[in-house]
């Protein structure tokens, strides 16, 4: 009897294994085009990606769903320029999520080595702005529902290089070595967002003034999200510019019908030596920071609190 039972436990315990390896096989195709559906009704942009690779085996039950060279490029007016080119994009999918084939519950994603290149032109037009209106989507149609849910408890961003140009304010940003992480429940209608954030390099020149030259950042942050509001409190934080570490207190809300933004913020410098302030001030007044040398402390301090729009800016002070 026992010999029985332990040969239909090695058949099924076979036949799970089989099925395993399998099921990425089976399914590569039907998330291959659920993906190639989903870009092409929603973005108004060219958009390429290589190989896929899918495993399930180490990180049953979710696939692991892996994109190489993922390419987004603009139409229109903005042909020739390559928003974004990934290297490779990651998703922890759920599986049953898969099975059903009504949507893909996407746990977890990961970016690996991304280089993006965002630029407002002279008439307020933005490269990033790609995304379809519902009504050129589906003109006559109700809108369908996104084959995409996000069950998001990770987000990781590994040696990004960013530029950012705007030119109606004569603002060019260029960021190098972003790497980013964050973990929360992105289900539930409050969580707590636990980021981690540090850049190699960040350059700031506005009207042809440098007001940061390979400025060094890296910030720890805890944000309660209250996501069915739209509202984000900043509650443990530090945020390190060069030798100048600030803490940051107060919320921002977002409304859900326009671009506008609601704040209140606070913040303090922790470290008042004024060395540490003087790492601050624009590049192109110093030279030789490392040899400077100084002495006594400097309070410093400040706020945001209003409402930000396109033609209202908060009250700063």
């Amino acid at each position: 009897m026992l010999k029985k039972i332990l040969k239909y436990f090695g058949f099924t315990l076979l036949f799970l294994i089989v099925l395993i390896i399998l099921l990425p096989i089976i399914f590569k195709g039907k998330i291959i085009e659920m993906v190639k559906e989903e870009a092409n009704k929603s973005l108004n942009a060219k958009i390429d990606f290589g190989e896929f690779d899918l495993g399930l085996i180490s990180t049953f039950p979710n696939f692991n769903f892996s994109i190489n060279d993922v390419k987004v490029d603009g139409i229109d007016k903005f042909e020739g320029i390559q928003l974004a080119n990934i290297k490779n994009l990651t998703l922890k999918v759920n599986l049953m999520s898969v099975i059903s084939g009504d949507e893909i519950n996407v746990k977890t994603i990961s970016i690996d080595q991304p280089t993006i290149y965002a630029i407002v032109l002279a008439d307020s037009s933005a490269n990033w702005d790609i995304a379809k209106a519902s009504e050129e989507v589906t003109p006559e149609t109700p809108e369908e529902p996104s084959n995409f849910k996000l069950g998001l408890k990770d987000l990781t961003i590994t040696n990004a290089n960013i530029t950012y140009i705007d030119k109606t304010m004569d603002l060019s940003t260029f960021i190098k070595g972003f790497n980013f992480k964050m973990s929360g429940d992105m289900t539930a209608d409050v969580t707590d967002l636990v980021t981690h954030t540090t850049i190699d390099t960040l350059n700031l020149e506005m009207e042809s003034i440098k007001y940061l030259k390979n400025a060094a950042i890296t910030a720890d942050a805890t944000i309660k999200a209250d996501l069915a509001n739209s509202k984000y409190t900043f509650t443990q934080n530090e945020f390190k510019i060069n030798e100048l570490i600030l803490g940051l207190d107060g919320w921002v809300a977002l409304f859900e019908d326009k671009d506008d933004i609601d704040m209140d913020i606070k913040f303090n410098a922790k470290k008042t030596d004024f060395k540490n302030i003087l790492s601050m001030v624009p590049a192109v007044y110093m030279t030789d920071f490392a040899s400077v040398k100084t002495s006594g402390k400097l309070a410093l301090n400040g706020y945001a609190k209003g409402i930000y729009t396109e033609t209202v800016l908060p009250a700063f002070g």
